[in-house]
């Protein structure tokens, strides 16, 4: 097994045991969604929904059906309710699936979110695949809307200064890889991450066949620094 898999695997792990403490503080969707919900489109593909707070908005404000995929099982569970408690559900497909290989055949959608995802899939190639199986599920001139989580935030300035540190030594070391973790009754669960660079989640949609319409940062908390960046690609 390799690397990239043997990481996903225990990420995956972690997302179930985390779930659920993970939905309770991901209650919110990102207004950002709205970008691509112009022209109602009638399906949407929420690559890495999590527990579905960004598809639930999506189902509430849209005649859309939304096809919810994610690798964490558990996470789906909570999605699955919330929508059921929205009643909401008839329009929302639940799917379990590794976001390198998404079970769909091409042309399928006309709009895409891939939201706070991309940043955990551990290598540049993973990366890339992903992007290329959103490019390919999408219609001609689909939209995809794909976001990331930051390197340049105050939290994460030791992880830069370590990171070049250790690359003078390695130059083949990521200045954006490290691990966050995540406390729960008692235990520190440390996920992947790839924290991105202004202008590299741009260059990674333009290698993924996107063309790019929009791009920038977007603040959920923050005031001064963002957190995330995020690009709107258009599928040609």
């Amino acid at each position: 097994m390799s690397i990239n898999e043997n990481e996903k695997k225990e990420l995956m792990k972690i997302f179930d045991e985390i779930a659920s403490s993970y939905a309770y503080s991901r209650g919110r969707p990102w207004n950002i969604v709205f970008e691509i919900l112009a022209d109602s489109p009638k399906n949407i593909v929420d690559v890495g929904c999590g527990p579905g707070q960004n598809t639930l908005l999506i189902l509430k404000k849209s005649l859309a059906e939304v096809f919810c995929v994610d690798f964490s099982g558990e996470m789906l569970k909570i999605a699955r309710k919330r929508f059921i408690r929205n009643n909401v559900y008839l329009k929302a497909h639940l799917i379990l699936a590794d976001i390198e290989f998404l079970p769909f055949r091409e042309n399928s959608f006309e709009r895409a979110l891939y939201i706070a995802t991309i940043h955990h899939l551990p290598s540049h190639e993973s990366r890339l695949n992903s992007l290329r199986e959103v490019f390919r599920i999408l219609k001609p001139k689909g939209k995809a809307l794909i976001t990331a989580w930051a390197l340049l935030q105050p939290r994460f300035f030791k992880v830069l200064l370590k990171n070049a540190l250790l690359k003078i030594i390695n130059p083949s070391r990521c200045l954006g890889d490290t691990y966050v973790p995540w406390r729960r009754k008692g235990k520190v669960l440390k996920r992947f991450y790839h924290l991105f660079l202004p202008h590299e989640l741009r260059k990674l949609c333009g290698e993924a066949g996107f063309k790019i319409l929009k791009s920038g940062s977007y603040k959920v908390k923050a005031k001064v620094f963002p957190e995330n960046y995020y690009v709107i690609g258009l599928k040609q």
